[in-house]
């Protein structure tokens, strides 16, 4: 390792020797272990192909073609995982396997969740006996995930804090560098700015090892943070060029592309989701997402139009949310469920529908807040009479008052537009215009052109 320039030289090097060279079956694992870290997928592939180290490495071999979005025999790989368990020849070396294979099959089959019989052993192993004591951030980092999944995001900062302390003390700037990520991901709707130094600090560990995926992280948390501030014209470059970036080096952006489908949502571009979720299609096998593959086709449709085909995924995106594990994913069905009714017209269901997810959603779910004020609020104007203000919810005061203290420019934007809509409803053309002025200055900016467009929609339809 000495000699090596970073850690992926390192693998790259251990790579080569275990390919070329006569080296015991475990040596061999390791250098597969090493690789499966870093993503290298050609070098696992030549790997896997050395028959006396295939029983131990099936499967992690096995779960990465599952991160990849392959079709895989679950039962095969199950079974390939007691094997190897069976025979690998210490208990330390399956624990080292079982929790390597763990951290990645968590992110896609729910099934894992009720599987905690080996995850109790292990932690009794680890708080024992100090030779384990190095496993203990990768079990810290599992039950943050868990966490993260069930919708508690407090409890899951903690943990990723806590799991990302020990493995700087163990020196292990890979689960550094994946702990920052997953930080910087929970905490970003709430602390921006430190959702970024995350990001920094993981970039430099990422660029100091040679990990060129998990570099290109960087923009797709900016990406995420843009979407939450309103700006989605900038979100939509931030994703596409982490898409660019990690499919240049082999790693698949379907899941990426989640991101970018609801930001092209978001500015009503249906086709371009829809484009872009296609190429999820293709890795249709991973359990966790596909309740998203749908809710994100159903947005896509209804902003085209295609109602049926909306409904119909709006559906099946429940039955597979229900299924998932993911709170976040029970959230955006019922937001798009109040969203459709708002778009039929049937104002009643969808202010019950909206107003009810309002009282579900925790402090760190800025985004879905600010899109059910927003359609409430919209809801609100759109049925304004001078009696119905009466005993009205003032959505719209609400929907201001929520974005007041927040650096959210996008929807500060959308604020004021359903403000000019009800002024010029309300017969004051001049201060109306007056807002529309100032949206259509910030609507100059590359990372919120929408606005513009949002404009001529809202403010037309009242003028016509």
């Amino acid at each position: 390792m000495d000699e090596a320039e970073n850690y992926a030289d390192f693998v790259k090097t251990l790579w080569e020797k275990a390919c070329s060279e006569k080296i015991p079956p475990i040596c061999r694992y390791f250098a597969f272990y090493h690789a499966f870290r870093l993503d290298m997928y050609p070098q696992m592939e030549q790997l896997f192909n050395i028959d006396e180290v295939a029983i131990f490495i099936e499967p992690l071999y096995l779960v990465d073609k599952v991160a990849l979005g392959y079709e895989v025999d679950m039962n095969k790989m199950y079974k390939s995982l007691v094997k190897a368990m069976e025979t690998i020849p210490n208990d330390w070396l399956a624990c080292h396997l079982y929790l390597a294979w763990r951290r990645t099959i968590e992110a896609y089959d729910p099934e894992t969740d009720t599987d905690t019989q080996i995850m109790d052993k292990i932690g009794e192993r680890i708080r024992s006996d100090r030779d384990y004591a190095c496993f203990e951030p990768i079990f810290i980092g599992l039950e943050a995930f868990r966490m993260m999944i069930k919708g508690y995001h407090k409890e899951a900062v903690h943990l990723f804090e806590k799991g990302t302390a020990l493995a700087r003390k163990h020196n292990d700037l890979l689960l550094v560098a994946d702990g920052l990520y997953f930080l910087a991901e929970n905490i970003k709707k709430e602390d921006e700015s430190r959702a970024i130094s995350l990001i920094l600090e993981h970039n430099r560990i990422a660029e100091e090892v040679g990990y060129s995926w998990t570099l290109a992280r960087s923009s797709l948390v900016l990406g995420r943070i843009m979407i939450n501030r309103g700006e989605f014209n900038a979100a939509v470059e931030h994703l596409l060029e982490y898409s660019k970036v990690i499919e240049s080096i082999g790693h698949p952006a379907a899941y990426s592309n989640y991101s970018l489908a609801l930001a092209y949502n978001l500015v009503r571009d249906g086709n371009s989701a829809i484009r872009y979720l296609e190429t999820i299609r293709e890795r249709y096998g991973i359990k966790r997402y596909i309740a998203l593959f749908h809710l994100q086709m159903a947005f896509a449709y209804m902003n085209i139009g295609e109602e049926t085909l909306a409904l119909t995924n709006l559906d099946t995106g429940k039955q597979h949310a229900i299924h998932s594990g993911f709170q976040s994913y029970m959230n955006l069905h019922q937001l798009l469920e109040g969203i459709f009714e708002k778009e039929r017209g049937e104002f009643q269901s969808a202010t019950n529908t909206l107003e009810a997810i309002l009282t579900q959603l925790g402090a760190e779910d800025q985004l879905y807040k600010c899109l059910s004020l927003f359609h409430l609020a919209d809801i609100e104007v759109e049925t304004y009479s001078s009696e119905s203000t009466k005993n009205s919810e003032n959505w719209l005061g609400r929907f201001e008052k929520f974005i007041e203290h927040k650096d959210v420019p996008g929807f500060t934007a959308q604020a004021k537009i359903l403000k000019a809509k009800l002024l010029q409803i309300q017969g004051e053309r001049e201060k109306s215009q007056r807002l529309v002025d100032e949206v259509l200055e910030v609507a100059k900016s590359p990372s919120m052109r929408y606005l513009k467009e949002m404009i001529s929609t809202h403010i037309h339809k009242i003028s016509s």
